[in-house]
């Protein structure tokens, strides 16, 4: 498929012992074009607050700038509108 793998983790502050405690949620990504990038983003809150996000996105294509915003809800049934604010 080509492209490059993008690994990505971003943690507020460092939680010893955060393991699967606290609020867990999984954003599961496709590229509705083609199927051929894909990925998860996994946002875990531990009890005091801090949100650790961690993902992998696969075949990003080289060179191509990339970034995310996180809407409201997970519909996409009428795009960006029924998913709700950023």
């Amino acid at each position: 498929m080509g492209g490059v793998t993008q690994k990505m983790t971003d943690t507020v502050k460092n939680v010893p012992g955060l393991g699967t405690t606290g609020i867990h949620a999984v954003a599961v990504l496709t590229d509705p074009s083609n199927g051929q990038v894909y990925g998860h983003v996994d946002f875990v809150e531990a009890s005091d607050g801090v949100v650790t996000v961690s993902g992998e996105i696969k075949n990003i294509p080289d060179k191509q700038k990339r970034g995310f915003h996180i809407h409201e809800f997970g519909d996409t049934t009428n795009g960006c509108t029924s998913a709700g604010n950023n």
